[in-house]
């Protein structure tokens, strides 16, 4: 399965037809840093940093996603929670 989308190429591209679509205090918000956005900027230039490699034909052990959390097992470590603009 694949989660590629030509119209979206990289994430310049998702952000622009994101502020597009979500009202402007809202993304803003999401994008946005506090003062100059230093802290912004240096979280982009420490993803620039970043170099994946692949290992796509490389055998992997079986995985194993489950954690134990507060004596209950959950299958993957993945929760929902509230983020900010409530109101």
């Amino acid at each position: 399965m694949s989660y590629y989308h030509p119209q979206y190429p990289d994430t310049p591209a998702l952000k622009k037809a994101a502020k597009k679509r979500i009202p402007a205090f809202a993304f803003d918000y999401l994008c946005g840093g506090c003062h100059d956005e230093i802290g912004v900027a240096h979280n982009a230039s420490s993803f620039t940093q970043v170099k994946l490699q692949s290992d796509l034909l490389a055998p992997t052990p079986d995985i194993d996603l489950s954690v134990e959390l507060f004596g209950k097992h959950y299958a993957a470590p993945f929760g929902v929670a509230p983020v900010g603009l409530q109101g």
